[in-house]
This record gives C-alpha cells, structure tokens and sequence, in this order.
C-alpha cells in the first residue's frame, strides 16, 4: 500500500503513516500496522458501504485504544497539591 486517504481525500504518504503505525510482531517478523486513527480516516472518506458497516466497530475500538492511553498517561503524571497558593509569589 503507498497511501491512505484523510477526512478531506488527501492522499497520506506511507512514510507518514509509518510514524503513527503500530508494530505487530509474530515468530521471526514484525509488519507495520495503519493506526486505527488513520484507517478510519480512510473509510470515512471512502464512504462506501463496507466502510461505513465496519466504522462502528472500528470507532469503538478507537474509543478504547484512546482512553487506554489516557489511563496510561494518567497513572504516569503526578500532581502535587500546596495548601497556600500564594506561598513563594511575591506582589
């Protein structure tokens, strides 16, 4: 595959979609896979009836790879809280 389409039809290089790509590897190879962002992209714009069928599926899928992330970035960010938020601000 060279391209993929993003929402407006713009064709997306394969070096650009290599950089959101994820890598599956199996006993003695790795392949590339598009993001699910990036494939949604595509059939959206595509918009053909296979496409639009399998969107659901794929947009559920999206939903749970994102707020994955999210948890992740949550659990890896800490806050610390100060009781004067004044303290150490001079006028």
């Amino acid at each position: 595959m060279a391209d993929l389409k993003d929402f407006e039809g713009r064709s997306v290089s394969y070096e650009e979609l290599l950089t959101r790509s994820i890598a599956v590897r199996g006993d003695g190879f790795a392949v590339h896979v598009a993001s699910i962002d990036d494939i949604i992209a595509a059939k959206t714009f595509a918009n053909r009836d296979k496409d639009r069928e399998a969107l659901p599926e794929l947009l559920d899928i999206q939903e749970r790879e994102h707020s994955q992330r999210y948890e992740q970035h949550d659990a890896d960010v800490a806050f610390e809280v100060q009781d004067d938020l004044n303290r150490g601000i001079e006028p």
